[in-house]
């Protein structure tokens, strides 16, 4: 739709693409933009990839180990290649376990993700024939990378220089290579945190700058029935008498929620100053009721009988487009209608904040015409007894419409269910970020423990030497506060860049700043620390007798 001009462009579209790359106004429903999906993908990988770093890291720790039992086929005739085709056959194995593993938490854990994401997903691998093949990739894949260090480097190793013990494990090409693959755990643990933050600081803003400014719950109640669309005055007579009850209003549309419009026109207007004003009906309370504020003019009067008729309320937006600095008693015109404005009402959010304020008006409920009648009844509780109140309401309902249901929402959960895919989103982030945290924990422990098992002697002389406890805790942990410093420079153009064109799907966001980056960095670092207290404490305090005691 051209809104400047009130024209209607055509197109066709997928009937499979509405949902996930439907995205238009005046949609039934609020659609799941399909780059949402794709980045959960691309975290998941990231995610398979954290697991395939801490296999390796793992196996690198258990190197030594492993190298005599590589020395020791090697001697009775295993050659390199039998070696690697055991290596990946084990990785391949574990693989395997892990995914029979993964299809029963699967199985288990589908109704909670079905409640979470509101669709009934089956459990059924073969419900399509992409998905076997899609699991038979994953499997090859993370068998292939999680298996290529043991595989390349341990099948490598040279059994006389192993059984003389004069073969070294800690050359500065696998260290760096070592280091690189904490470096990219901690970069991916770093970004879903600061993604974490960034989305749900969002989130605290849209929820600040939305419409709804009335401390006492209101209830918004669809009328469906059309005889009580018409003639809504017994029903809301009815619910007026009770004493729980603060306050109602009428309107055609919910404040947050205004998608009925049309072109607007007044004197003196250019061809190029059109453009489309949103315009919706409301009773004489409508205005008090969500407590919006009358800039300039006055608000509707029972008094002045021209006023259901001709009056109409325009907010600022509209007012500066036109470029009317005094719009009081000036004519404006838009579909059938041609109306006097009375009044200039503040700039309220009354569409979800992915796009800017547009103009509105807000007329009289008229009685006729096409948008005669009201939709909505707009009921402010007081908040000591809601659940006897509803059923008050649910009773006079059948009272006057027994053959509709009762539809009703608040109006809190109504503009929240307008972010969803953001709040889903950021609920799932955060998921898979405590998985990749716990992930990394694993490998930066099986790095501690080969980082240790190295330095195992080098410590022992120290200590001998006189080097105090702390002055050891310090030299093993520096290197990992060091991966968590450089981690964070290399996540941080991502991060950003990322996090910047997703809030920019919002014509209204917060400012990112330095505290999502500097709380996932620290709180990375702390994580890490921990994970390594118990094996760097042990080997600070160790007697150094033991580490010495064969050289």
């Amino acid at each position: 739709m051209n809104q400047n001009g009130g024209e209607l462009d055509l197109f066709l579209q997928p009937l499979t693409s509405i949902h996930l790359r439907g995205a238009l106004k005046f949609e039934m429903e609020t659609n799941v933009d399909v780059r949402f999906i794709y980045f959960l993908i691309m975290i998941a990988i990231l995610i398979l990839l954290i697991a395939c770093f801490n296999f390796i890291n793992l196996y690198s720790a258990q190197s030594m180990k492993r190298s005599k039992e590589v020395a020791l086929r090697k001697v009775i005739g295993s050659n390199r290649w039998q070696l690697i085709k055991q290596f990946f056959g084990e990785s391949l194995t574990y693989v395997l376990i892990a995914l029979m593993l993964s299809l029963f938490l699967v199985k288990i854990s589908l109704p909670a993700f079905n409640s979470f994401i509101t669709r009934d997903i089956e459990f059924n691998i073969f419900i399509d024939q992409g998905i076997p093949l899609i699991l038979l990739g994953i499997v090859i894949f993370t068998g292939l990378v999680s298996g290529c260090y043991p595989a390349l480097i341990l099948s490598s190793f040279q059994p006389i220089r192993i059984i003389r013990g004069t073969f070294k494990f800690g050359s500065k090409g696998k260290e760096i290579f070592r280091n690189v693959l904490v470096i990219v755990q901690f970069a991916i643990v770093i970004s879903l945190i600061t993604s974490s933050y960034i989305i749900f600081n969002q989130l605290n803003f849209l929820r600040e700058k939305s419409f709804g400014t009335s401390d006492d719950p209101i209830v918004n109640i669809y009328l469906a029935d059309r005889r009580l669309k018409s003639h809504p005055e017994p029903f809301i007579s009815e619910l007026k008498q009770n004493p729980q009850i603060i306050d109602l209003t009428t309107s055609l549309n919910l404040p947050i929620s205004i998608q009925t419009g049309n072109s607007a026109h007044w004197d003196g207007q250019t061809e190029d100053e059109q453009f489309y004003i949103r315009q919706t009906y409301v009773d004489y309370g409508f205005i008090d009721f969500y407590n919006l504020e009358i800039l300039k003019g006055r608000n509707f009067r029972k008094e002045i009988t021209t006023d259901k008729e001709q009056a109409v309320l325009i907010n600022e937006t509209a007012a500066r487009k036109i470029g009317w600095d005094n719009p009081i008693g000036k004519r404006l015109k838009y579909g059938d209608e041609d109306v006097i404005v009375i009044g200039v009402v503040k700039d309220f959010h009354h569409q979800p904040l992915y796009t800017e304020i547009e103009p509105l008006a807000i007329g009289f409920i008229r009685e006729k015409g096409f948008f005669a009648g009201v939709n909505y009844v707009s009921v402010k509780l007081r908040p000591e007894n809601i659940q006897g109140t509803l059923a008050f309401l649910e009773k006079t309902w059948k009272k006057f419409s027994p053959g509709y249901p009762f539809n009703f929402a608040f109006l809190d959960e109504s503009i929240q269910v307008r972010y969803q895919t953001e709040i889903k989103m950021g609920h799932g982030i955060t998921s898979m970020a405590y998985i990749a945290i716990l992930l990394s924990c694993m490998g930066v422990f099986g790095l501690s423990l080969y980082s240790i098992e190295e330095k195992k002697k080098e410590v022992g002389i120290r200590r001998v030497l006189g080097a105090s406890a702390r002055e050891i805790i310090i030299m093993i942990s520096k290197r990992f506060i060091l991966a968590v410093f450089l981690s964070f420079l290399v996540s941080l153009p991502a991060t950003l860049y990322i996090n910047m064109k997703w809030l920019q799907k919002f014509a209204y966001r917060t400012n990112i700043g330095i505290a999502p980056f500097v709380f996932s960095a620290a709180l990375t670092l702390i994580i890490t620390l921990l994970t390594i207290s118990y094996q760097t404490i042990k080997a600070a305090t160790a007697n150094p007798v033991d580490s010495l005691r064969y050289e």
